[in-house]
């Protein structure tokens, strides 16, 4: 029942992604078939993270580009040699940290959005969720998109904050002349993916220009300290806070230098299996 109610589901959003691209337009067309079958063999490869809602984005612009096999291949790579995978997990508390981090990102790149925001009590997960689980592709132009994908190829998923916090900042003026909840969610969800050949140029340009690692990094350990104090409120002195974020970082760094060698394993791996 539960492979039934997974198809099932990857075949309804098969008609909801890109309803108006000819080549998606079509019922049980050779879009959407094509789209259906990756969804569903990546269902059955990834069962915990199974079919994800923004994950039919995803694909069906990796269909627009290449074949199915390739498309299948390379969603593979995407989500677990680039990371994306992680974001799709069902307690979504990777999703959650993302949205942490582009707040943190906000407050000290753009300080008077970041609070102009937070006077109308708007966080990211209010307009940046879909940004992050459909890569931009579910309301950006398609051209646009593709070009953040080919950034993600060679940057990996922090990219993804990269052009969500150019996008921000360019739409800044226009963004502060808002003075209501309604209004500036709209404005950023409907009119700021309205981007000009011009616009996209320059949030090309910004994101090879930016290098927020560091603080990505340290915005992660952060949020994990600050839900411990959640669950244990007793007061910390100052040493104790920075010991206790000092431990958090080095234990995130070790886990991030494991990955990146099994990464490096993986690609020598995969490069002996190819020669």
């Amino acid at each position: 029942m539960v492979l039934a109610w997974g198809a099932l589901t990857c075949f309804v959003s098969t008609g909801r992604t890109f309803p108006t691209h000819p080549y998606y337009s079509t019922q049980l067309g050779a879009g959407q078939l094509s789209l259906y079958n990756i969804l569903k063999a990546y269902s059955l490869l990834d069962q915990e993270v199974g079919y994800c809602q923004g994950l039919s984005f995803v694909a069906g612009i990796l269909l627009l580009h290449m074949g199915e096999e390739e498309a299948f291949n390379m969603l593979k790579f995407l989500m677990f040699d680039m990371g994306l995978r992680k974001q799709y997990r069902p307690d979504m508390i990777i999703l959650q940290i993302q949205m942490y981090q582009l707040s943190r990102l906000l407050h000290d790149y753009h300080r008077d959005l970041y609070d102009h925001l937070e006077e109308h009590e708007i966080g990211p997960s209010l307009y940046a969720a879909p940004w992050f689980l459909t890569v931009f592709a579910s309301q950006f132009p398609l051209g646009f998109v593709a070009r953040v994908f080919d950034m993600i190829f060679l940057q990996g998923s922090e990219v993804i904050f990269k052009v969500a916090l150019s996008l921000l900042g360019s739409h800044k003026p226009l963004i502060l002349q808002h003075e209501n909840l309604e209004t500036i969610v709209d404005f950023i969800k409907s009119t700021l993916p309205n981007l000009g050949l011009v616009q996209m140029e320059k949030t090309i340009s910004q994101v090879f220009e930016t290098d927020i690692s560091k603080q990505l990094q340290a915005y992660e350990v952060e949020y994990h300290v600050l839900q411990e104090e959640l669950i244990d409120p007793s007061p910390l002195s100052e040493n104790q806070r920075m010991d206790k974020l000092e431990k958090a970082n080095s234990s995130l760094r070790k886990q991030n230098l494991d990955l990146l060698e099994q990464l490096q394993v993986g690609r020598i791996s995969k490069a002996a299996t190819c020669t």
